[in-house]
């Protein structure tokens, strides 16, 4: 099957509802191999993760019934996982697994589009649900960050990733995966002394991600602003933005957000 093709057999069987299956599975798998995780500190820092998990995550994205999110999801947080075990033990993987059956032909783009939006949707409702249990926090303009789509796309996963790793460490978080590197967002720079500026690189356009780059900086109501940058483009070729002068390259959620803090703590 070609990319453009129909959508295969197995994959058509899981998109029809099959809602008392799939979730009686997907409890079972989340209690046993992830939210144990936070019981042993040891496993959870290595990250290891069961084989089967990543399947029954996909087959609950494809299925019809999208109710299967909410279950995955308020199961995870009735367990007190953390974001970062939700990270590496569910949407890693399951990013993985949707990158091999991309690159096998087993979906097609349509697919991956459903599949992404719905993982958005797992993460979303994931921070929502954490959020209601979270403790107040003070503003602290020290700790204010926008994130943006540099590109617009408005669908990148690692985006709406980086404003959720940031929030969740108590950071003022503006602007998301649908902020675009618009007139808008340049408005919301130089009207706010925003400590950092996290932008998403989708594109691999080299000359229009620099001018982006210059203009964040230059536009900026903090003259010391911190420009952040990551994504699909930056891993393929990290040595073009350090060459720009950005301050901090990012490899992922996690790793910005670590980074970011080391740079302001020094």
């Amino acid at each position: 099957m070609t990319r453009q093709g129909t959508i295969p057999e197995n994959l058509r069987r899981s998109l029809v509802p099959c809602r008392s299956v799939d979730a009686d599975a997907l409890q079972r798998a989340i209690r046993s191999q992830v939210a144990s995780h936070m019981v042993d500190a040891e496993r959870e820092r290595s990250g290891a993760v069961g084989g089967v998990l990543p399947h029954l995550v996909l087959d609950a994205l494809l299925a019809t019934d999208t109710s299967l999110i909410g279950e995955v999801v308020a199961t995870l947080v009735s367990h007190d996982v953390s974001l970062d075990l939700f990270h590496r033990a569910i949407l890693v993987p399951v990013a993985e697994r949707m990158g091999e059956m991309w690159c096998d032909d087993e979906i097609n783009f349509v697919m991956v589009e459903i599949l992404s939006m719905r993982m958005r949707m797992m993460l979303n409702r994931f921070v929502e649900l954490q959020r209601k249990t979270a403790a107040h926090r003070e503003y602290d303009p020290r700790r204010s960050i926008i994130v943006a789509d540099a590109h617009g796309a408005g669908h990148d996963l690692g985006i709406s990733l980086v404003e959720a790793f940031f929030r969740d460490a108590g950071w003022d978080v503006e602007g998301g995966a649908h902020q675009g590197a618009d007139n808008h967002f340049f408005d919301r720079l130089a009207r706010r002394e925003f400590a950092v500026v996290a932008l998403g690189m989708t594109s691999g356009h080299a000359q229009e991600d620099r001018i982006i780059v210059e203009r964040s900086r230059a536009v900026s109501a903090n003259s010391s602003v911190l420009v952040c940058v990551g994504g699909p483009a930056v891993r393929q070729n990290p040595t073009i933005y350090q060459d720009w002068g950005v301050d901090i390259i990012a490899m992922d959620a996690p790793d910005a957000l670590r980074r970011v803090e080391e740079a302001l703590a020094a």
